[in-house]
């Protein structure tokens, strides 16, 4: 028993370090995050997205639900072509 407690003593201090720098990357991770989405969000609530070039996966889709689209329609008119078939 008294060997543990030199042994705890000399360990502590580094216990107590990494717990810090742990805290410390949790919470600037839940700041980065939360950035992240926050940008997500705007992003979409913009409709910036809608001018863009639609995704390989958007084309894809459209492919199989047999949606002829012109080689330079944007991903939001596309999005409404496939949104129109679906009914959605």
């Amino acid at each position: 028993m008294g060997l543990l407690t030199p042994l705890f003593a000399s360990v502590l201090p580094i216990l107590a370090i990494l717990l810090g720098v742990a805290f410390v990357w949790g919470v600037f991770g839940l700041v980065a995050r939360s950035r992240r989405r926050s940008s997500r969000r705007k992003y979409f609530a913009t409709g910036e997205w809608r001018d863009e070039p639609p995704t390989d996966h958007q084309k894809e889709y459209a492919d199989d639900l047999g949606i002829v689209y012109p080689p330079s329609i944007t991903r939001g008119q596309l999005a409404d072509l496939i949104s129109r078939k679906t009914g959605q």
